[in-house]
């Protein structure tokens, strides 16, 4: 089924008493999302109320897509996830009645189902894979990987000579211009070119790193930062979280491992006062985000109560959420 032949079927019930039913009903709600058999009294005129039109049609866009057989218990599952979002039930704010409720669940099913399968690996990310639409992820291989990755691929002596310096022997981008005898501008300019030709032959070989060091950009985009230990990786551990290899190269650096941490997080506060916020709710945010203040110790020394600076650093950080996904868009991706 396609969508043009869904659009205008609609379901037996209004779309009122559908929502009305799935924020207010459990049992109404999962028969509907995973096409049981409703009781008779969610009956609308003696008919069945359920998505099995739209999961149909969902299936069968999949698959024209992305060659892809989504099962009806799996497309039901991310329908239903997305729509009742940890029971708020929040996506449903976004339908105005003035249109198909049948035609805006497909849309906003489709898109929550291919986001669901990209992120699990079951279709591709980003469909025609090009120099452009992809990024090198050297820093967080190991110098084993990257090695044989540039000795396989770049046969220019330059090029291989900078990529080895930056990727192999891990050196810092002063470091690898003082090596390489070139300044900033030309530094940059050669890098540039020698990553992009680096990316063109991954794209043409099946080398069998070709997966662990290139990504598609739409990764990037979907990255999610909750706290800096998520960020950076445990303190404990030995090396620093992908995210951090990543935060290094997107900062313009080639830092040291010891040296990601502190960066990143001087990145942050700069960062965070470049939101405008009050200088009380910077600090807050800082304590709080970065150096894990306990919340009752930051309440006292801001003479506030600890159910104040719960409520405002949740408010900050889902501010801040929404400003770093756009930076990090614009600058990791």
């Amino acid at each position: 089924m396609t969508y043009s032949q869904l659009h205008g079927r609609g379901f037996s019930k209004p779309a009122t008493d559908i929502i009305r039913l799935l924020i207010s009903n459990p049992d109404f709600c999962y028969c509907f999302f995973y096409c049981r058999k409703l009781s008779k009294k969610f009956l609308y005129d003696g008919e069945p109320c359920d998505i099995s039109h739209v999961r149909d049609a969902i299936i069968d866009k999949v698959y024209s897509l992305y060659n892809y057989k989504l099962t009806p218990e799996d497309c039901s599952t991310f329908l239903y996830e997305t729509i009742w979002d940890e029971g708020t039930f929040k996506p449903l704010d976004s339908y105005n009645y003035t249109g198909s409720f049948e035609g805006w669940l497909y849309k906003v099913g489709l898109n929550a189902v291919v986001a669901r399968l990209k992120i699990e690996g079951l279709i591709p990310r980003v469909i025609g894979r090009n120099a452009a639409n992809t990024r090198l992820t050297l820093l967080s291989q190991s110098t084993g990987v990257c090695e044989r990755v540039i000795d396989d691929l770049i046969s220019d002596t330059q090029d291989h000579r900078l990529l080895t310096a930056l990727y192999v022997d891990r050196l810092s981008e002063q470091e690898a211009m003082k090596l390489m005898e070139m300044d900033k501008p030309e530094f940059d300019s050669i890098r540039k070119a020698a990553e992009h030709s680096l990316k063109m032959a991954l794209l043409r070989e099946n080398h069998p790193f070709r997966d662990f060091v290139l990504h598609d950009k739409s990764a990037a985009a979907a990255a999610r930062i909750v706290t800096l230990d998520e960020v950076l990786g445990s303190s404990t551990s030995d090396a620093p979280s992908a995210y951090a290899y990543i935060f290094g190269d997107v900062l313009g650096t080639n830092l040291e491992i010891s040296d990601i941490s502190a960066r990143v997080a001087a990145f942050l506060k700069s960062f965070v006062l470049e939101l405008k916020w009050s200088q009380e709710d910077c600090r807050l945010w800082c304590e709080r985000f970065i150096n894990n203040t306990a919340p009752t110790a930051l309440a006292r020394e801001l003479g506030r109560t600890r159910d104040w600076v719960d409520h405002r650093f949740s408010s900050l950080n889902k501010k801040f959420k929404l400003a770093i996904r756009k930076w990090w868009q614009l600058n990791a991706a």
